[in-house]
């Protein structure tokens, strides 16, 4: 929607929504992957995985940011590891499926 200042406002924040909810740096971190900012997804995706390592999307992430990066090896580790914690992630496995088929 074209909201930079409002963005910037919750991304600076974040560590305070995360205070009453832990998944509040993967929500964050989802918007900028489908916003194609991943750089900065990355940064709140890997704050995602030291509070919840054990979700399958938050790996799911990361591993799309791996393929923006080309870092196939890193995409692959982190898709096994949201089939390993979602015990069959669907995305994961349709992704994984995609990029060593």
């Amino acid at each position: 929607a074209n909201l930079i200042t409002y963005c910037e406002n919750i991304a600076n924040g974040a560590h305070l929504f995360a205070q009453n909810n832990p998944e509040s740096y993967k929500f964050i971190g989802r918007v900028f992957v489908n916003n194609k900012y991943f750089e900065l997804a990355e940064l709140f995706l890997k704050k995602a995985k030291d509070v919840c390592y054990v979700d399958p999307e938050v790996h799911f992430l990361l591993a799309k940011c791996s393929l923006h990066k080309n870092d196939l090896n890193s995409a692959i580790k982190s898709l096994k590891t949201s089939l390993e914690k979602g015990y069959g992630y669907y995305p994961a496995k349709k992704l994984l499926k995609e990029i060593t088929n």
